[in-house]
């Protein structure tokens, strides 16, 4: 029996479905964190169909992602907030890219002989795909797309982009081979009778429908979909058509209509105003520190694809704004684009791998800012994937026979990191406690910590973490609040005042702080002193009102009744939390 009987291929697919499973099996009951409360909890419009298209702006994961939102908002119909029902679509999600992948890897294998890919027997395509796919699959770096509730966005946006190749590599695929159809002597792409906009045989253009559709579809998850079209171009030149500009000719329509996509997102982009403000060149990160933290970004994203160790869940908002800091990482990247163009020229296969890993990450990683979050595991979802073809290649080409058994291995240690990975989401603490010891230079890490460790009632704790998230970033006012208020309630009145009046004055507007500061002044029977400050958290942000207002009304009445007491603040505190 050949690898690519339906049968062999069946096993495989099963075998892949089964893994993935089993390596998110412990992931279903993580709570809801971070961006999971704004984007989901929180988010009116899922709880109506009428409103499932029109995801709320201010820069949450879902702005500007109407398909994203509305695949949160049936969630929410069938299950309303019950977290495991997220988490399965999340992993269905994942399953379906994975196949979708296994079934991109193996045609295109299939079809491909000569130098262009000279390690490949083409009878173990299968067998090189399925590598390529489990790896890829269970890979510990995928947790943050899968079991994060909310970057769905991320891997729903994956499954179309597959989905949009996928369907471009049926559509154009060239007819079964014959004597003729091969390699030339020097390793020019073979030249074959391609389906173009004008065949008479039409089953293939469902193909193409298909990914165009999904390339529409994309457009509306995330903002990466933009490169598709590019590598579909790409993908063609290299596996199709020869050459760019036989490409756009035998298939004018079908790329008209690739392109036509980017209207959709160009006015999603436009609506959602820059994420809310939080992403575009007019953020309060430079463009130019920007692209030296994308250096050292993905530098550290290609360390942990080959060594997952560490893995942070969210690396704050810092920058790197030194040149020399960096220079081992320009060097490593500007290897691997010389390498990845002189490929293209010389090795188209191996090229159109290192060009499609570029081009996927080059929206969020290069020079247009994305300023709350400087570097994001999840933008390595689909980056990966060449990623783990080129590891699959060299495996079964240095292996031969025994190839498939060390990569089950391999991939069974993955699964089992990812395992380990996913216990890391059982609840905030431990998740922020994580966070916080992978990467300590992180404020916002800190910060979170010590706002789970709060609820836990480990208040000490909690007091040691917001005070090193202050150490780290000053200017974190919620952090400074919050630590007054746990310091009240562990009756440190003293501590407190004096804390939270040293930078009252340096974030004199900030109005949170101010009515912490007056509940902490009014405890301390300085009502006079506690009143200005509820009339100033007043005045700067009306969002407080109702608390300032309670607060002005006890204080007053206080003043002639001294046995009323004052007002504790509100019990549920707010965490750090950026758009993503």
């Amino acid at each position: 029996m050949s690898d690519s009987a339906p049968r062999t291929i069946r096993l495989y697919a099963t075998v892949l479905v089964a893994a993935t499973l089993a390596a998110w099996s412990n992931s279903l009951g993580g709570p809801f964190v971070f961006d999971d409360i704004r984007s989901i909890v929180d988010n009116p419009t899922l709880r109506s169909v009428a409103t499932a298209f029109s995801p709320p702006g201010g820069g949450l994961t879902v702005t500007g992602r109407p398909l994203v939102n509305a695949s949160l908002a049936l969630n929410h119909a069938v299950g309303g907030t019950a977290v495991w029902g997220y988490h399965a679509v999340n992993l269905l999600i994942h399953a379906l890219a994975s196949l979708t992948f296994f079934g991109l890897v193996r045609l295109t294998l299939s079809r491909v002989e000569g130098r262009t890919l000279s390690t490949l027997n083409s009878q173990l395509s299968t067998a090189v795909a399925f590598t390529a796919a489990l790896l890829w699959a269970l890979h510990p770096l995928q947790t943050e797309s899968v079991t994060y509730v909310v970057q769905r966005a991320e891997s729903l946006c994956g499954l179309f982009f597959l989905l949009t190749l996928y369907g471009f590599a049926r559509g154009a695929q060239c007819h079964p081979l014959d004597d003729t159809q091969k390699f030339t002597s020097d390793g020019d792409q073979r030249q074959c009778h391609l389906m173009d906009d004008t065949d008479a045989s039409r089953p293939r253009a469902g193909w193409l429908a298909l990914s165009a559709v999904a390339c529409l579809a994309g457009m509306a998850c995330k903002e990466v979909m933009v490169v598709a079209p590019l590598v579909v171009l790409l993908y063609d030149r290299t596996f199709a058509a020869g050459s760019l500009t036989a490409a756009l000719r035998s298939r004018p329509r079908y790329y008209a209509a690739l392109a036509s996509t980017w209207l959709l997102l160009a006015w999603l982009v436009r609506a959602a105003a820059g994420r809310g403000g939080s992403a575009g060149f007019n953020t309060e990160v430079s463009w130019s520190d920007y692209a030296l933290t994308q250096c050292a970004a993905v530098a550290r994203y290609l360390r942990l694809a080959f060594m997952p160790r560490a893995l942070v869940f969210d690396y704050g908002n810092s920058v790197i704004t030194s040149a020399a800091a960096i220079i081992p990482a320009v060097l490593l990247l500007a290897g691997l684009v010389a390498a990845t163009l002189i490929a293209l020229r010389r090795a188209h296969a191996l090229g159109f791998l290192g060009a499609s890993f570029f081009l996927i990450l080059a929206p969020s990683s290069s020079i247009l800012p994305v300023a709350t979050q400087t570097l994001a595991e999840h933008r390595m979802y689909l980056p990966l994937a060449p990623l783990a073809v080129l590891v699959a290649l060299g495996v079964h080409a240095w292996l031969g026979r025994r190839a498939l058994a060390v990569a089950c291995v391999l991939a069974a240690l993955l699964g089992g990191l990812t395992l380990r990975r996913n216990a890391d989401y059982r609840s905030e603490l431990s998740l922020w406690a994580s966070c916080a010891a992978n990467y300590p230079t992180n404020p916002r890490a800190h910060f979170n910590h010590g706002r789970a460790l709060v609820a836990t009632g480990r208040v000490p704790e909690a007091i040691a973490a917001f005070e090193r998230a202050l150490a780290l970033h000053t200017s974190l006012v919620k952090s400074l609040a919050l630590q007054a208020n746990v310091l009240l309630r562990e009756g440190r009145l003293t501590r407190a005042i004096v804390g939270s009046e040293a930078a009252g004055w340096q974030h004199w507007r900030a109005a949170v702080l101010h009515l912490h500061l007056a509940n902490a002044l009014a405890l301390a029977g300085r009502d006079a002193e506690a009143l200005a400050h509820s009339d100033e958290a007043l005045r700067l942000d009306p969002a407080v009102a109702q608390p300032a207002i309670e607060y002005a009304a006890i204080l007053r009445l206080r003043a002639n009744a001294a046995s009323v007491p004052a007002v504790p603040p509100p019990a549920s505190i707010p965490s750090l939390s950026p758009s993503r």
